[in-house]
């Protein structure tokens, strides 16, 4: 995941095996100096701050493109050794070299960072998509935006209660039941259902 500020010009990547978290947080200063290193042939050395401040917006903005859903899997993308951090990955594209040297947020923050920014979505949209009255796939963008909003602000207001009433859906719990038992190759595999779940 990667969000980039032009209000102050920094920039967060987050990266996860959906076990651990790991992340770097770039400042102006830092953002300026990796993007001169490893791009020396763009490169701003312009003495004046505006022009260095539109210099630095252009990078923030081709960063965000770079790491769109469309744009990610262009690049060569490797995961590489470093001295300076616990994990460093390499982007390359046609015009450009980046590197992220991340550190890991331990266990406590990890967890936290998954949840709000993982699984509680993968919960809501599973929630949205099994009670859907059409499928996900068909329905318009305006629609889907709509659906989305809606499950979102209520999740939102009562977590807790959110997520139980997913999990109480026979649909949504014996699908995932099903998924937990092809992951860990379960031979015993029972067919989801509509009825409530024996407990």
């Amino acid at each position: 995941k990667f969000y980039a500020s032009v209000a102050d010009q920094s920039c967060i990547f987050l990266i996860t095996d959906t076990k651990s978290v790991w992340a770097e947080v770039l400042s102006r200063a830092q953002l300026t100096r990796r993007w001169s290193t490893l791009n020396p042939d763009s490169a701003s050395f312009s003495s004046s701050r505006s022009a260095e401040d539109e210099w630095l917006d252009q990078v923030l903005q081709y960063l965000s493109d770079v790491h769109s859903l469309g744009a990610f899997g262009d690049l060569s993308f490797e995961l590489v050794e470093s001295r300076y951090s616990d994990l460093a990955a390499d982007l390359r594209g046609d015009a450009f070299k980046w590197r992220w040297e991340a550190f890991s947020l331990g266990p406590r923050l990890s967890a936290e960072v998954l949840s709000q920014h993982l699984i509680m979505p993968l919960i809501s949209t599973a929630h949205m998509a099994f009670t859907a009255t059409e499928a996900v796939g068909e329905i318009s963008t305006v629609e889907l935006e709509k659906a989305i909003d809606k499950v979102g602000r209520t999740a939102r207001r009562s977590v807790d209660t959110h997520v139980k009433n997913a999990f109480m859906r026979p649909r949504i719990s014996t699908a995932l039941r099903r998924m937990t038992a092809l992951f860990d190759f379960n031979t015993n595999l029972r067919a989801p259902s509509s009825n409530s779940v024996p407990s």
